[in-house]
């Protein structure tokens, strides 16, 4: 009986000392420290509600670089092939606004549709979820 909380202590002590000691590398560090953009979405979710079938939505997205060095949008990317896009700049100076638009194709979609897009940029954090939802009817 005793061995096994022996194991069980040795366990918890491994798992929380070993999560601490992780060293970080040396492109973690020079890389968050040289983060000068900053990305602020205006908006990050649209909802369309109910729409016809055979509807092309179109959501636009806007966003600002509110830090002191530039900004690049490195990708975009809807989860689903139905959904395309077009960004206005990849590159966004300092103050500078910009803009995604997320195309969604309700061709041969019915109810209830969330579509999700990633986008990468050159910030502290580097991922952003946008959103896109519509409940689409029959015509």
């Amino acid at each position: 009986m005793n061995f096994r909380k022996y194991i069980w202590v040795g366990v918890l002590l491994l798992t929380f000392v070993g999560c601490k000691i992780r060293p970080k590398r040396s492109s973690e560090i020079i890389n968050v420290n040289h983060r000068l953009s900053s990305l602020i979405f205006i908006n990050k979710y649209i909802d369309f509600g109910k729409v016809r079938q055979d509807t092309l939505l179109i959501g636009k997205y806007r966003f600002y670089n509110s830090g002191s060095d530039t900004l690049f949008i490195k990708y975009v990317n809807p989860d689903c092939s139905c959904t395309g896009y077009s960004l206005s700049n990849d590159t966004i100076q300092p103050l500078d606004t910009a803009f995604i638009e997320l195309k969604f194709d309700t061709k041969e979609k019915l109810g209830f549709n969330k579509i999700y897009t990633t986008v990468r940029a050159n910030t502290q954090t580097e991922f952003y979820k946008l959103t896109l939802k519509a409940y689409v009817e029959e015509e």
